[in-house]
Formats: structure tokens, sequence, C-alpha cells
């Protein structure tokens, strides 16, 4: 059962990745249509900035999701505090990026660090993160027992 349970939250935790980034590009897209603001508003700044902070920001969020899913079954439980950890992990790993890009462009990194906390779209990577991770650690959660997928009423034990 471990080994078993062990692949399933790995395999859980890339499509937990993949929800993250979808949810944080969208936010980002939600908020330009909306406002008018790039993510990164400097044009100095160019086109790498901005996808290197997202990168960063996922490879942390995926960073503590392995941790999570390489825990013991047995330890396995709705835990929000997992998620929350996990949603200000991706947020730091953005901030801090976004700051050292901004800050490699003009030399300033108090500047940058206003830059990347003042457009609201880091709180988009932390909602984000804390709304997935804590959905990452139900679903393992709900799985933990050996329980399987989920039966409808009229499913019986012999159909497997």
């Amino acid at each position: 059962m471990p080994r078993e349970f062990t692949r399933y939250a790995l395999i859980a935790a890339g499509f937990a990745i993949g929800l993250q980034v979808a949810l944080v590009i969208a936010g980002f897209g939600f908020v330009y249509l909306l406002t008018g603001i790039q993510p990164i508003g400097d044009p100095e700044a160019g086109v790498v900035v901005g996808p290197m902070a997202v990168g960063v920001s996922t490879l942390a969020f995926g960073a503590v999701l392995l941790a999570i899913a390489l825990s013991p079954p047995e330890r396995q439980r709705v835990r929000i505090w997992a998620g929350l950890i996990a949603g200000v992990v991706a947020w730091a790993g953005y901030v801090i990026a976004g700051t050292i890009g901004l800050g490699a462009v003009h030399g300033e990194l108090g500047t940058a660090a206003a830059a990347m906390l003042g457009g609201g779209f880091a709180w988009i990577v932390l909602v984000a993160g804390c709304l997935v991770g804590t959905t990452y650690t139900w679903v393992l959660a709900s799985r933990r027992e050996g329980r399987g997928r989920p039966r409808w009423p009229w499913e019986d034990d012999a159909d497997e």
C-alpha cells in the first residue's frame, strides 16, 4: 500500500502543480483584462522576468507538494497549514525571483521588491497556491486508508 499510495500522491502532485500554474496564468490574464495593468509593467525588464518568477514559484510550490507526497500514508490528513505553507512558499518564490530579476535591470532591490508586491499579482500566486495546496492534502487524505476510488451505490465489489 505505501508504494502504491506514493505513486498516486506523486501523480496527483503533478496535476496539482499544473492546476496551480493554470490558475496563476488565468488570474494574471483576468487582472490584465479588467485593469490593463501588466504583471511586470517595466518595459526595460523584457519578457524574461515574469515567466522566470512564475517558474521559480512553481518549483517552490512543487517542492512543498513533493514533501507532502513523500510523507507516510498514515500521516496524511487534511492539513490546512500544509496548504497555506505551499501557498506562502509559492508567493515567496514569485516575489524573490521577480525582485532579483527587476533588481538586475535597475540595480535597486527596494524598488524592485515594491514593484513585485505593489501590483497585486503576487497575491494571485498566494491565493492559488493556498487553494491548490489545501485541496491536494484533501485529495490525499481521502485516499489514505486504501479506500480506493469513490463507488456508486449500485456497484458491487465483484465488478472489478
